[in-house]
């Protein structure tokens, strides 16, 4: 069940949701990569194009084979010992649901989807 309490630390302006699209679009693209290419293993060769240490470390533990309940755990305790707020726990929290949709095999278009409603109403393409 998710908490809905969080919702009060991810609080931030439209401007700083701004940066965030790209996040998802390469959420998406990872997404569209593994479907296609059979599987999170061909992740690999993407690896040097990621910036984001959260995301590294999301995408480490899928090329390293890690059961989807174990990569949520550490991701979640990744999420919670950042101690961070706003925009940043908001990017943190759209790069969890991504690699975890990923890792579960969802259609990248339900990623998708799935991701931008973190952004809220104003942000609905």
């Amino acid at each position: 069940m998710f908490n809905f309490e969080i919702r009060k630390y991810t609080e931030c302006s439209n401007d700083e949701k701004r940066g965030l699209p790209p996040v998802i679009d390469c959420l998406v693209e990872l997404a569209v990569t593994a479907r296609d290419g059979g599987g999170v293993h061909v992740l690999e060769k993407r690896m040097p194009e990621i910036n984001d240490d959260f995301l590294k470390l999301g995408i480490g533990l899928l090329l390293d084979g890690t059961d989807t309940n174990v990569v949520q755990d550490i991701l979640d305790t990744a999420v919670i010992f950042s101690y961070k707020t706003g925009v940043e726990l908001l990017k943190q929290l759209i790069i969890r649901e991504g690699v975890l949709g990923i890792s579960r095999g969802y259609n990248p278009m339900i990623i998708k989807t799935h991701l931008w409603k973190y952004l809220g109403e104003d942000f609905e393409r």
